[in-house]
């Protein structure tokens, strides 16, 4: 549903949990 960037900004948002 979300695209390439939307992916590694939810990355982000892990990494940083």
């Amino acid at each position: 549903i979300c695209k390439k960037k939307c992916k590694k900004r939810l990355l982000s948002v892990l990494s940083r949990l």
